[in-house]
Formats: structure tokens, sequence, C-alpha cells
């Protein structure tokens, strides 16, 4: 082989052993690590920006989790068949009030919860009748500027 020949194919194999080694200290973009996002949540197991209900005191038995992203805001909703009527405990772990409502559509039992509620046994609606086992539909706020008549806790 000629050595001017010789000299440019052991140039373009250098230039290639380069582009080749320089390519694998950059991963492809389908080749990066990816950190999934687990919901961080509270010492009961609600997720963070989520309301939960139990249908027993204290956080047990079985529970309901609404997230933020996934239920519309600003406006009642029910929670549907299987949550119904279903709460002995909540937790609100928003930074927002979640509203709580007896019925569906919501009507004037209503109240907003503020925080963790271990023994709905212990709460009322504002008519007075027993607010345990009987929650239908939820609003989460997007503030707290507005005035909530009962507030639990």
């Amino acid at each position: 082989m000629a050595p001017l020949r010789r000299a440019a194919v052991l140039g373009i194999s250098a230039l290639m052993s380069f582009g080749a080694l320089a390519g694998l200290s950059v991963a492809p973009a389908s080749a990066q690590i990816s950190h999934p996002s687990v919901a961080l949540s509270d010492r009961y197991g609600c997720a963070d920006h989520s309301w939960c209900q139990w249908n027993m005191t204290y956080f047990s038995g079985l529970k309901w989790t609404w997230h933020y992203n996934n239920v519309p805001h600003n406006k009642w909703f029910y929670i549907g068949d299987s949550a119904n009527d279903g709460a002995a405990s909540i937790d609100n772990n928003r930074a927002y009030h979640t509203e709580v409502a007896k019925n569906a559509p919501a009507d004037a039992q209503w109240a907003c919860d503020a925080g963790k509620v271990s023994n709905l046994n212990n709460y009322m609606w504002p008519n007075t009748t027993p607010a345990v086992y009987s929650i239908s539909s939820l609003f989460f706020k997007t503030n707290n500027s507005d005035i909530c008549g009962e507030t639990w806790p």
C-alpha cells in the first residue's frame, strides 16, 4: 500500500476510533437514567397533593385516594359508588382545604377539611347529623381565601 494511502486509512481509522470512543462518553437519550416519579406521602400513606378516606377509624381499613391532578378543581364532584358513605377517617394532605359534603350534589351539609380526622364519629354536619359514613362529594379548593363554615379538625 502506498505510504500516502496507508496514512489516509490510518487517519480515518483513528478518527473512527476516536469518534466511537467519544460517543461512549455521551449516552444517547434512550439510555439516560430516568428517576421514576414516586409520590411522597404522609405518615398515614396519603400521597402529597391528595385527599384520602378510610372505611375504619384511625386511618385503617380500605383507603380511597383522590389526587389533585386527577379530579376537577373548584367545583363539587361525586366521589363514586364504592367510596360513597364509606369514610370513618379522612386525611387532607393538600396545601388547601378540601370541602366535603354529605350529599351529591352538594347542598348546605358541607364542611372544610383542613387536616386529618382520625375518627369521624366525633364530627357533625351543620344540621348536627353524624359525619361518619356519610361523605358523598368533594371540592378541591385552589386557595383558602374564601370562608369555610364548619371546619374539620
